[in-house]
């Protein structure tokens, strides 16, 4: 017979040692997940990981108490409302405590010090939502392109932003302008060549093809385009509606407005103008029996997160922040008595702009990073390195919460996760202002604790 949990005790090893907790401190055993790793987070913190569908902070208990790096395979989760696992070698059973011989751990009191004191002490309220920039006249799109020529379509049309699969499973009988089915969501994507649709030629097959989904009577539709550039950003002012000739070549799509940004001209495209109505009704036809086998959409509203990789970990950004993307091969002017973390200055928009190595702030190292993610910072915008922007995804916002409140810089770094967003990992989101913040303070801090020269 099973002893009550106030009068039983969780037996576990850890190292070299035997320990003991009260079952009443225990709601569960678990098999450690894959996990995120929180940059700038004590040093007993193994990550951040799934588990039954909530982000749980996974602590290493053989670090925490001096013995040994941890690694261990078995986690017991912890009762209460703050979320938590430790991380044990192996859970020796449940015993009733008269019986136990081994050393007593209080488990919430020993992991203490990894959180900070109250659920969110110090943070602001806004937090727990997406992160507000200023008020600017500014419009969003996700940018591409197709041979040598620019194309964009307005965030608030686009649900992701995916990598196009080499091979499509083609559908008898479909609709002409449907290339093959690529696999989404645990279901079929049908998928459209978008050179076609606009009257070029098809373009090339490289590993830099993606897939822009968007929503063409109701049912999700991939258009295939030869790589994409990123979040586009540009004044009210700068897009104008597109002149009448531009619509009148042998493609189908409309051009719906021209944007003037610095690299140029883009050409605005618009969802509900790729089609004609008749072509419209008989790609939502095509598209119902791949939306059968989709799983059931996320209830209520989502937001736009722009996933990008730092150091192997997959972080994200909410994409009303970000002002532009660029590759990493952009012209960067080293910038004098610069700390570490500042890879050095380029022109964005006209102006000078730092750009922050990202990889040394998250303690990852110097790799070959290949793209520049430009966030808003006040009237400018500052650079973040990183390894790839990957994709623009949509989270739904009931899958979102408050990040852990871990110790430290990491518990004001990332304001919110989504459990189980990609291969079973959590992924955190980064509170840019907080970001900016740190940087801000630690290099003022290199600053003040530089040598200088004494004055003649």
């Amino acid at each position: 017979m099973t002893a009550p949990a106030d009068r039983a005790a969780v037996v576990f090893r850890v190292g070299a040692r035997v320990l003991a907790a009260s079952a009443a401190e225990v709601a569960a055993v678990a098999r450690r997940p894959a996990l995120t790793r929180a940059p700038h987070a004590p040093p007993a913190l193994a990550g951040v990981g799934a588990l039954n569908g909530r982000a749980t902070p996974v602590i290493e208990l053989a670090r925490l108490i001096g013995e040994g790096e941890g690694g261990g395979a078995e986690l017991l989760v912890l009762e209460g409302e703050t979320a938590a696992a430790v991380a044990v070698d192996r859970v020796e059973g449940v015993r009733e405590r008269d019986r136990v011989s081994a050393d007593w751990l209080d488990l919430r009191r020993t992991v203490a010090g990894m959180f900070r004191d109250g659920a969110r002490a110090g943070r602001r309220e806004a937090a727990a939502g997406p992160s507000q920039p200023a008020a600017r006249a500014e419009l969003s799109f996700v940018e591409f392109s197709l041979g040598r020529q620019r194309f964009a379509l307005p965030i608030a049309e686009t649900r992701a932003v995916i990598r196009a699969p080499a091979e499509l499973t083609e559908v008898p009988g479909a609709d002409p302008v449907i290339v093959g089915l690529a696999p989404h969501d645990s279901g079929a994507l049908p998928v459209v060549e978008l050179a076609a649709l606009l009257g070029l030629p098809a373009p090339g097959r490289g590993a830099e093809a993606r897939l822009v989904v968007v929503e063409i009577g109701g049912a999700p539709v991939g258009l295939r385009v030869e790589r994409v550039l990123g979040v586009l950003r540009v004044e009210t002012a700068a897009v104008t509606p597109a002149p009448a000739v531009l619509n009148r070549g042998r493609g189908e799509a409309r051009i719906a407005a021209i944007a003037r940004t610095a690299s140029g001209l883009t050409a605005i495209l618009s969802s509900g103008r790729l089609f004609d109505a008749e072509t419209t009704r008989r790609l939502e036809a095509s598209a119902a029996p791949a939306q059968a086998c989709a799983a059931p959409a996320a209830s209520g509203e989502s937001e736009p997160v722009l996933v990008f990789r730092v150091g192997g970990e997959r972080y994200g950004l909410p994409a009303a922040a970000v002002e532009a993307t660029a590759r990493a091969s952009t012209r960067l002017s080293p910038a004098p008595n610069a700390p570490p973390f500042l890879a050095g200055v380029t022109a964005h928009r006209g102006r000078p702009t730092p750009v922050i190595d990202l990889r040394a702030r998250f303690g990852c190292g110097r790799a070959d990073a290949g793209a520049i993610v430009f966030v808003q910072a006040g009237d400018g915008a500052v650079g973040w390195l990183v390894d790839a922007v990957e994709r623009l995804a949509r989270v739904g916002r009931d899958a979102l919460e408050r990040a852990p409140p871990l110790a430290g810089d990491a518990g004001a770094l990332f304001a919110r996760v989504a459990a189980m967003e990609l291969d079973g990992r959590p992924l955190l989101v980064v509170d840019t202002d907080e970001a900016l913040a740190q940087a801000r303070r630690d290099s003022r801090a290199a600053d003040a604790a530089r040598p200088r020269k004494p004055r003649p």
